[in-house]
């Protein structure tokens, strides 16, 4: 039985049909609309609520502003801006201005300001004037220490060696390997921990995600639901009503969905 259907599709019994399915929103913009499938209730990212002109009923238009990130309830008003920008009110609708500070990922207290630099830079607010992005020292480091010859945190891919270098994963298809580049912490997608450090393929070949055990499936790919078993592991089952992304093990009387 369908639990979740897609984005841009709800899930409701067709006229005649004793069988829920997940059947197309109007608005091919829309995240959630309402039982009429006419009226969208929330739009996808990037696009925000435009009132129609000729009926009371919302269309998603695209965010009026390159810079916004977010505009779900009006199109024209900015919610949340992309990264290196900061929300300001302008006239009748918020803008999005730059940081003003190079390489700084996020100014929510405005121009010449900023609370988080991006990855390889450290935060340097040691002065009276306006803050800086500086460079870490160590090559593949996310963090790094005031002085930016220690690091903290690497990059994706990369771990820490006894020397606090950032060395490539000494694991395959490993994602994070943390504070020791020779264990894995988070494998990639699609593989999982096998004796707590390396990476194997999930046993399930439609399994998303089992980044904590390999045997184990904790998000099935789309269209597929995950199924506890008697040993409490996950395995992944296929959906039968079409656009569904998520579904329970009762499977039985459920027609597919030809929309």
């Amino acid at each position: 039985i369908c639990q979740k259907c897609a984005s841009g599709y709800r899930l409701m019994f067709p006229e005649g049909s004793s069988v829920e399915r997940c059947i197309s929103c109007s608005d091919k913009h829309c995240d959630i609309c309402d039982e009429t499938i006419s009226q969208c209730m929330t739009c996808k990212k990037g696009y925000g609520k435009q009132l129609r002109a000729t009926v009371d009923m919302y269309t998603c238009n695209k965010c009026n502003l390159d810079e916004c990130d977010e505009c779900y309830l009006n199109f024209r008003n900015c919610t949340k801006c992309k990264p290196g920008f900061f929300l300001t009110p302008a006239n009748e609708y918020n803008a999005c201005d730059s940081c003003n500070v190079s390489n700084c990922l996020y100014c929510p207290d405005g121009i010449n300001t900023c609370e988080k630099c991006e990855e390889n830079y450290y935060l340097d607010k040691s002065t009276n004037s306006a803050p800086k992005c500086v460079a870490c020292e160590v090559e593949n480091c996310s963090s790094c220490s005031e002085n930016r010859t220690v690091c903290f945190t690497c990059e994706e891919g990369y771990g820490l060696n006894e020397d606090s270098i950032c060395e490539e994963c000494n694991v395959s298809n490993c994602r994070i390997c943390g504070t020791n580049y020779s264990n894995c912490e988070v494998c990639d997608n699609n593989y999982g921990l096998v004796d707590s450090k390396n990476c194997s393929s999930c046993v399930d070949e439609n399994c998303e995600l089992c980044n904590k055990d390999y045997s184990s499936c904790t998000l099935c790919k789309d269209t597929y639901g995950v199924k506890i078993e008697n040993d409490g592991k996950g395995v992944c089952q296929e959906c039968e009503v079409l656009n569904c992304i998520s579904c329970s093990e009762d499977v039985q009387n459920v027609e597919m969905a030809t929309d």
